[in-house]
């Protein structure tokens, strides 16, 4: 995990994008957490060498940065209050999207109020979907104690790879 710090020019750009972006169909937070999503994805570039955005409209949806030229990461991130991340936090994607055309999905987590943030780790969609459990919309998530705000894949941060073995990576 690389802890990262957050300052005043990620969050202008961040809201200038998310702004363009506007609301996405199916959004959880109805456009609410695109500032963070856009953040996380900024820290992905700044920090993982080789990588760039994407910036074709159709392939948002699936993908936001490419990798080594060859790889399709999209980036998910979650908003929190804490400014700490523990191994048993989990990372969610919303069911509505199993099928993005992406290599890997990267997750960050991001606390604007203290900026600061983490890139926590990566992992293969079909490897996620082995090892993640299912919770529907209203379901209390007994890990946290949260009760899901749409139908879920979760998977503890411990279950994925380290963003370090990304960046060493070589082809």
């Amino acid at each position: 995990m690389i802890e990262f710090k957050i300052n005043k020019e990620d969050i202008n750009k961040a809201q200038i994008l998310a702004e363009n972006l506007g609301e996405l169909n199916n959004s959880i937070t109805k456009g609410e957490g695109n500032v963070a999503g856009y953040i996380g994805q900024i820290k992905v570039l700044e920090i993982i060498p080789d990588t760039k955005p994407c910036l074709k409209k159709p392939d948002l949806y699936d993908f936001d940065i490419v990798f080594k030229n060859v790889f399709k990461i999209d980036v998910k991130t979650k908003r929190t209050a804490m400014d700490f991340v523990l191994p048993y936090y989990e990372a969610s994607i919303a069911d509505y999207n199993p099928n993005q055309k992406c290599n890997i999905y990267l997750f960050t987590r991001v606390n604007i109020e203290k900026k600061i943030g983490w890139l926590i780790g990566y992992i293969s969609p079909s490897e996620y979907y082995k090892k993640s459990h299912f919770l529907k919309k209203g379901e209390l998530d007994e890990s946290n104690n949260y009760v899901v705000k749409a139908d879920c894949w979760n998977l503890p941060y411990r279950e994925l790879y380290p963003i370090e073995q990304l960046i060493e990576w070589r082809a």
